[in-house]
């Protein structure tokens, strides 16, 4: 497979080796390599398929994919290994280095641990686990925060907007949108989408 498609995007069933239509098949126990993982699997992924060998694989959402690897990689019984704690760390944004003072352990501990060259230990394993879990939760809780206060003041701007709004008897009922605008919409309403990736870590 020489290419991983993310999102809607209008070419994808258009070969990029040679130019043919691909045919689309629905995969039900993909294996994803791609993660750098080797016990993720990926249901109701849809491939496209070319005569010429060319194999490209649609994602619909890298970011939300990812994040649920990680959720089930944080809850899995099994104590982690070394390829699943390089990914986790990768995705949480840390550097080796700051992990292992995060844990209180020497940088070269972080990297026999992911190489797998040692491994984590039930205690370590734990630790790991719940350092990254309030990691992540204190970076949700700023982006949380960043996001009410812009929404908040949106809406003062939208509310202060109609108060000084003043109607007019008019027989123009036209609503004009630029460019612009559906770039940078003042007040976006995001309704929630159902995910259509399911992931099994075994």
């Amino acid at each position: 497979m020489s290419d991983t498609v993310h999102g809607r995007s209008p070419n994808v069933e258009k070969c990029p080796q040679c130019g043919r239509r691909m045919r689309r098949t629905m995969a039900d126990h993909y294996k994803y390599v791609e993660s750098g993982l080797s016990s993720v699997y990926l249901s109701g992924i849809a491939i496209y398929l070319c005569s010429c060998g060319e194999e490209v694989l649609h994602l619909p959402s890298i970011e939300s994919l990812h994040w649920l690897i990680v959720e089930k990689l944080l809850k899995k019984p099994s104590q982690l290994r070394g390829e699943e704690l390089r990914f986790i760390r990768k995705y949480v944004g840390l550097k080796a280095a700051d992990l292992a003072k995060m844990l209180s352990v020497d940088p070269s501990t972080v990297s026999k641990w992911e190489t797998g060259e040692s491994p984590i230990g039930p205690a370590n394993d734990k630790l790991f686990r719940l350092s990254l879990t309030l990691h992540m939760s204190e970076r949700l809780k700023d982006a949380v925060a960043d996001w009410h206060r812009k929404a908040a003041d949106s809406y003062l701007d939208f509310l202060n907007e109609i108060r000084s709004l003043k109607t007019k008897d008019t027989d123009d009922d036209t609503v004009s949108i630029t460019s612009e605008e559906l770039k940078h919409p003042p007040l976006m309403f995001t309704p929630l989408r159902a995910r259509s990736v399911l992931v099994d870590v075994s």
